[in-house]
């Protein structure tokens, strides 16, 4: 039975949250095999091989429930999931394996920096991703302070593997955009000083593990500045590349700048910013609306709640808010071009996602209830449905209206999602997409 460490209870002001991490870690000392059993049955683990703290906070239900819970339970979690992390370590160390896997790999690198890609591999295009052939484990964790990663590390020596540390490499402008989408998509973000320390500290950190064991550990950079053009640097030789985007102080000036360029652009919520820069969190329940340039980034005149025809009142969360500001955006010409003219490649592709992130909504919603205007951007394809189905009934044998209504739902539902303005035709009685469609049902019938 793996023995388990002690987990530090840290003490939080908010009562939920002190919580929240007391019982993290009354839980974990409670049923230690269990955790580390469904641990292992996590898709993202491979067996209990690929070992990160992140992905045990998942097994605890204050932290996994939703977005929201993520980023206000993810400090409070921290401590036990790192304790479940370490056993599952120990474990997979102790645990029957292939000859072939004889390497344990050390995955580190700025929050952001795409870690996890980097050392995950697809054997064919069509297969999906997989440990390295050789990997008994992969623990993904920061060496910047490196007196956990050399007893792990030794660990792993002393078990008769074979050690790789891969140091994954981005500029920080990058890693905060990923570390925001990540907050924004999932709810676990990072902050602002943690980056700035784990990326500013890691090659000292590195540098003291390689005199603690010199050439026995093997050291590579997964060069990812270009994305387009990732590089593999192999050798300690290469370690002050890592030193090359400045120290502490430089790549925390560097992060706010990014950071308020997100405010600016209007691709953060104040959820986002608030973690980016340790503020302390609001109460649960009653988020803050993030806003760019003064202006609200709320669709349509700024209105939270909306009535809809012969419906509730729809209310966005913060998050939809968002992105439903760059849905619109998209479908205003002018102003998406003055938006590309100011901001960088990166936070335009920022919006375009968030955008997407509306648009598929709002086709999924239009595809399960095809009768309901549930936003306004959303009127001309109810009306241009209500008019091609008219066409449909009235013009084809009843065969091949399903067929007609299903494809034309379709389409306009893909309208939808790319954020396209719907063509006048599709308003009119007689509308040219349904007889497009009548002309391609008689051509294959």
């Amino acid at each position: 039975m793996i023995a388990l460490e002690a987990v530090k209870v840290n003490t939080y002001p908010e009562p939920d949250r002190q919580a929240a991490a007391s019982q993290a870690a009354a839980d974990l000392q409670a049923d230690p095999s269990g955790f580390l059993d469904r641990y292992r049955e996590l898709p993202e683990t491979f067996g209990g091989r690929y070992v990160c703290a992140d992905s045990a906070k998942e097994l605890f239900p204050a932290f996994a429930r939703d977005p929201d819970s993520r980023n206000r339970f993810n400090g409070p979690v921290h401590n036990a999931a790192a304790v479940l992390a370490s056993a599952a370590f120990r474990q997979a160390l102790e645990s029957p394996r292939d000859a072939r896997q004889n390497a344990a790999y050390f995955l580190t690198g700025v929050p952001g920096a795409g870690k996890t890609s980097s050392v995950l591999q697809a054997p064919s295009p069509t297969s999906r991703l997989a440990l390295p052939t050789d990997a008994a484990v992969v623990y993904e964790g920061q060496l910047a302070r490196p007196e956990t990663g050399i007893k792990k590390i030794r660990a792993a020596l002393d078990a008769g593997l074979s050690v790789q540390i891969v140091a994954v490499h981005v500029p920080p402008e990058r890693a905060m955009d990923n570390t925001l989408r990540r907050f924004h998509e999932y709810g676990r973000g990072a902050s602002i000083n943690t980056m700035a320390d784990i990326q500013g500290g890691q090659a000292d950190g590195l540098a003291a593990i390689r005199a603690t064991f010199g050439e026995r550990v093997q050291f590579s950079i997964r060069d990812l500045s270009d994305p387009f053009r990732p590089k593999r640097l192999l050798g300690w030789e290469h370690l002050d590349k890592l030193r090359e985007h400045g120290h502490v102080d430089e790549l925390r000036a560097r992060l706010e700048r990014r950071l308020e360029q997100h405010v600016a652009a209007g691709t953060v919520t104040d959820a986002g910013r608030r973690q980016a820069r340790s503020e302390p969190l609001p109460e649960p329940g009653f988020p803050g609306l993030a806003r760019s340039s003064g202006r609200s980034l709320e669709a349509d005149g700024g209105e939270r709640g909306r009535a809809l025809p012969g419906g509730p009142r729809a209310v966005l969360s913060d998050r939809e808010a968002l992105e439903a500001a760059h849905y619109a955006l998209r479908r205003d010409p002018e102003q998406l071009h003055a938006f590309a003219a100011r901001f960088d490649a990166g936070i335009v592709d920022r919006s375009k996602r968030l955008a997407l992130s509306h648009g598929e909504r709002l086709a999924s919603a239009f595809l399960k209830d095809p009768t309901v205007a549930v936003e306004p951007s959303m009127v001309n394809a109810v009306a241009a449905r209500a008019a091609a189905a008219k066409f449909i009934v009235e013009r084809l044998p009843p065969p091949s209206q399903a067929t007609a209504q299903a494809s034309l739902d379709a389409r306009i539902a893909e309208s939808i999602r790319r954020g396209d303005q719907l063509p006048p035709t599709l308003l009119r009685e007689h509308s040219a997409p349904a007889q497009a469609l009548e002309r391609r049902i008689e051509e294959r019938e």
